[in-house]
């Protein structure tokens, strides 16, 4: 794995790669060796001090003892030599423990500290965004991850065989996040003009112009549904658009790229995508509201959900 990972974006219909420094990958990978060598110490250290110590209970007196001569008590002790040569090994082996324990302890929070300081991001974030592509008026699915794996895509971005885009780390650039990035980590590309998907069937390349089966040439268009709104916006350059910061879907981004004759409009929407729902009450003097819990109640009963009742209830004292 490189310590300069690669940025991807496009410029002027190409795919370039530019340099940025470090990623979270590089960092959790080196993590993880560190702290694989850390065990490894440890574990010479503690067979260390083990073997030590059985040399030490071996060792044999200065006095023999016999049926008619006993030991006196203090020769069956150790003596000063002795006792400071063990010392001496017991204290060393003591400050490698420490040390090596806060070395690697050293490590881990300095660089959690350093991704979560240097990153755009400012940490590690987790959004999400749905997504559908249509095919001349047939949807199309992503691949499936492959055994082990549950995702398709890199540990940044990804999906999980459910349609949606995932950013599940800190990240350094914004181009890593965006919807061309998104498309190069699984196996596709994405331009104003050109569009190249891997489904179950193969992968799917359409180009501005092509035909579709009826005979009609074909334009990519890409349609927005931006988070907590119902408006549609075309993307004109879609492999530069960065998801809105939202955890849930909804309120996510919907995204629709469809390959079909021009229109100003989609008739598609994501199966999951909703807008937020803001629960009020009304009057026109403020101690003729209803209060929280009574407007709870009332759309209890109507089967809406206790969990989104409170979260539409947050501007409602």
């Amino acid at each position: 794995m490189s310590l300069i990972p690669t940025v991807l974006a496009h410029e002027e219909g190409q795919l370039v790669e530019a340099a940025q420094a470090s990623i979270p990958e590089v960092v959790r990978s080196n993590q993880i060796q560190f702290t694989l060598i850390t065990i490894g110490i440890l574990f010479v250290l503690t067979i260390l001090a083990i073997l030590m110590n059985k040399a030490r209970q071996k060792r044999p007196t200065d006095v023999i003892s016999t049926p008619t001569q006993p030991v006196p008590a203090e020769s069956s002790e150790a003596g000063p030599a002795e006792e400071s040569e063990g010392a001496w090994w017991k204290t060393t082996i003591f400050l490698g423990l420490v040390l090596v324990i806060l070395a690697n302890t050293a490590y881990l929070v300095g660089s959690t500290l350093y991704v979560n300081f240097k990153s755009a991001s400012k940490g590690p974030v987790h959004w999400h965004a749905d997504f559908e592509v249509w095919d001349c008026g047939v949807e199309i699915e992503l691949i499936d991850p492959k055994p082990p794996s549950n995702r398709v895509g890199s540990p940044l971005l990804h999906e999980h065989n459910d349609k949606e885009i995932h950013v599940e780390e800190a990240f350094f650039d914004e181009r890593n996040v965006s919807l061309g990035a998104f498309f190069i980590v699984v196996g596709g590309d994405l331009h104003s003009d050109y569009l190249k998907f891997p489904t179950k069937e193969g992968i799917i390349e359409r180009r501005n112009g092509d035909l579709c089966s009826d005979g009609q040439p074909g334009i990519l268009q890409v349609f927005l549904y931006k988070a907590g709104s119902f408006n549609q916006q075309k993307l004109p350059n879609p492999q530069d658009y960065i998801m809105t910061a939202e955890q849930k879907v909804p309120p996510g981004d919907c995204v629709i790229f469809e390959f079909c004759s021009p229109k100003e409009k989609t008739d598609h929407l994501c199966q999951k995508y909703k807008v937020k729902i803001v629960i009020g009450s009304f009057s026109e003097k403020p101690y003729e509201l209803r209060a929280s819990h009574d407007i709870a109640s009332l759309f209890a009963m109507l089967g809406m959900d206790n969990k989104k009742i409170k979260e539409s209830l947050v501007y409602i004292p």
